[in-house]
């Protein structure tokens, strides 16, 4: 406020005092053809050459804008700039944004503005603006490593991961020991799938500091996706080691015992994850599906519940409480599962085919030839599914039909010997002597151990059909 006072006397007067910035720092300098004296008006006019503030602000050589005399346009975009600052620090972003623009109308070389600017897009995801700001930048600094690193991350935003890592790398060419960005340009290497490369920066990381909790973490990701899931639950539980209250580590390390079928240990990582952050539905959902692997319904349900208590919308927690339901022999809670997660995604067509079994369970077989049809519609290569609607044609007498339905679930699986004895067993209703007695027979080939009733049966059918 003093420098801008000082500045308005000064041009009333005539004076040569001229308006002078550095980086996020303003003050006032008088120059005639004899002297310059650089005061700075809120430090009982103490005065510093330039050399104190190239050192003390880091000013990069040839600026075309810091430590410049400003005239009055240039002096009111300066302190655009600074109250953009301060509206950034309350997070009042829009209006940062607005000074910042301001700052950069009336000073156009004004590359502190373009950077702050370039950071408030990149804040608020607006990164193809960010990304513009900080080439405007880069065309008076190229190869600026710190407007390389932040042009990094809006590259990043936009998914564009080669020109990110590329950035990344130019700034570790000013900063090859700095952690921080190498653990960016491994999580850049892991967004874009190169996961050797992402382990390679991860373990950089590691070795500059052993006790980076979140370089073990996304290790453990990367392992996670190259299905090494005793390495994930290491780094994972390192994790732990140095951050015991880690939601995520502890439902991430839940996630890599679940793809192991280590259900019970996975229940008890989830439950974890869920003392720290109680809020969160996928924890419930996958604790939900461990309790559903090992049959414990009521607990399921529970968990499925307080999914959709959390999040109303949540197709699959309505899908699978359906299962539950189904598999406890519920079936009208089942049904109306189904049916609620078909309104959410009607092109679901497992739920269609679970919500058919339902109805055919129920004795309403209408229904669940209408649900077959329509998992049909959107999967026309699910044999069950044929399977399943030629039990119930075949149940409402309705042979050929059901016939039809077991030859097309044969067609996609020549090897489901229930399908052959059920097709066995239409041809029989129906008289199709020849093809019934070859059904049974290719059904006691392909028959399990679980079938020797069945094949007992199918025995006693071809004799007969033989001597016919």
């Amino acid at each position: 406020g003093l420098s801008l006072l000082y500045f308005s006397v000064a041009e009333r007067i005539g004076f040569p005092l001229y308006g002078v910035c550095v980086p996020e720092h303003f003050f006032v300098r008088y120059e005639d053809n004899q002297r310059k004296i650089n005061i700075e008006a809120t430090a009982e006019g103490m005065h510093n050459p330039d050399d104190y503030y190239i050192s003390e602000f880091h000013i990069p050589k040839d600026n075309p804008f810091y430590l410049k005399n400003l005239g009055k346009k240039e002096v009111i975009g300066a302190f655009y700039n600074n109250r953009g600052i301060i509206y950034s620090t309350v997070g009042l972003h829009d209006q940062a944004i607005a000074d910042y623009t301001r700052a950069i109308q009336l000073n156009p070389k004004d590359t502190e503005a373009l950077n702050n600017r370039g950071n408030m897009y990149n804040r608020q995801g607006l990164y193809k603006k960010a990304i513009e700001d900080f080439n405007r930048f880069l065309e008076f600094h190229p190869g600026d490593p710190e407007i390389s690193y932040k042009r990094g991350f809006a590259y990043t935003g936009l998914k564009l991961y080669d020109q990110a890592i590329a950035d990344f790398t130019r700034t570790l060419s000013s900063r090859p020991l700095d952690p921080e960005v190498y653990y960016n340009r491994g999580l850049t290497h892991y967004q874009n799938g190169s996961y050797n490369l992402a382990l390679d920066d991860f373990n950089k990381v590691l070795k500059i500091n052993p006790h980076d909790h979140l370089a073990y973490f996304s290790r453990g990701l990367v392992y996670h996706h190259q299905n090494s899931f005793n390495l994930a639950i290491e780094d994972y539980t390192k994790t732990l080691d140095i951050d015991p209250q880690f939601a995520l580590a502890y439902y991430n390390r839940a996630l890599a015992h679940h793809n192991q079928g280590l259900f019970e240990q996975a229940i008890e990582d989830y439950t974890r994850a869920l003392e720290l952050d109680p809020y969160d539905p996928y924890t419930y959902y996958n604790r939900g599906l461990a309790y559903h692997h090992l049959n414990r319904y009521e607990e399921a349900i529970a968990d499925y519940t307080e999914v959709l208590r959390l999040d109303p919308h949540h197709e699959l927690a309505y899908y699978d409480r359906g299962l539950a339901f189904f598999e406890q022999e519920r079936y009208e809670p089942a049904i109306g599962d189904f049916t609620k997660a078909l309104e959410r995604n009607p092109e679901q067509a497992m739920a269609y085919f679970h919500r058919c079994l339902a109805y055919y369970s129920q004795d309403f077989y209408d229904l669940a030839i209408a649900d077959y049809s329509k998992a049909l519609e959107i999967d026309p290569e699910n044999f069950y599914a044929y399977y399943n609607r030629a039990l119930a044609h075949h149940q409402q007498g309705f042979y050929d039909l059901a016939i039809a339905d077991y030859t097309k679930a044969l067609e996609r699986d020549s090897t489901f010997a229930d399908a052959y004895f059920g097709k066995g067993l239409s041809c029989d209703e129906v008289g199709r002597i020849t093809e019934a007695r070859e059904a049974y027979e290719v059904f006691i080939r392909y028959a399990l151990p679980h079938h020797a009733a069945l094949v007992e049966y199918a025995e006693i059918r071809i004799r007969a059909l033989g001597r016919n």
